[in-house]
């Protein structure tokens, strides 16, 4: 019925915004991430949801041209994430170099999106020079890879 990332909205409840469409749970039920920051699962045998047609949103920022693929393989994501983690973690004493991993990880499992904080935070993994962090950066592409088919630039933020 839905498609990921499709925009939709409640017409009952105006005042959640425009959500965009992050899974489908079977045949009746649609995960939406919507404008008011929650997400919620959607029984669409109890609620219709509008399908909105060039919507004008929270998901149609300058981030939205950098949207996850639309075949995402969040194995693959999360596969990334976990060595980043396992790799990172002890990095350096008392800081927590593994922490963005672990953001891009909560991210794409709830939201099916990063947030800009955290997508500029695996940007600047993706491009750091620091010998100490020289372990991370593959890694940190291959994350960005596995979300974004490519590795994003600076300058694209």
């Amino acid at each position: 019925m839905f498609e990921r990332g499709q925009i939709v909205r409640n017409p009952k409840e105006v005042s959640w915004g425009n959500g965009k469409v992050l899974e489908m749970s079977g045949p009746d039920k649609v995960r939406v991430s919507f404008d008011d920051g929650k997400t919620r699962l959607i029984h669409l045998s109890v609620v219709k949801l509008d399908l909105v047609k060039d919507a004008v949103s929270r998901f149609s920022s300058g981030f939205e041209r950098l949207a996850p693929l639309p075949n995402l393989d969040l194995v693959r994501v999360r596969s990334a994430c976990e060595l980043f983690i396992a790799v990172m973690a002890d990095n350096r004493p008392n800081s927590d170099d593994a922490g963005m991993a672990r953001r891009v990880l909560e991210e794409m499992e709830t939201r099916g999106r990063l947030t800009s904080t955290t997508l500029r935070r695996l940007v600047q993994w993706c491009h750091t020079d620091g010998s100490v962090y020289r372990r991370g950066v593959d890694i940190a592409h291959e994350i960005c890879r596995s979300i974004f088919g490519r590795v994003i630039t600076k300058d694209e933020l």
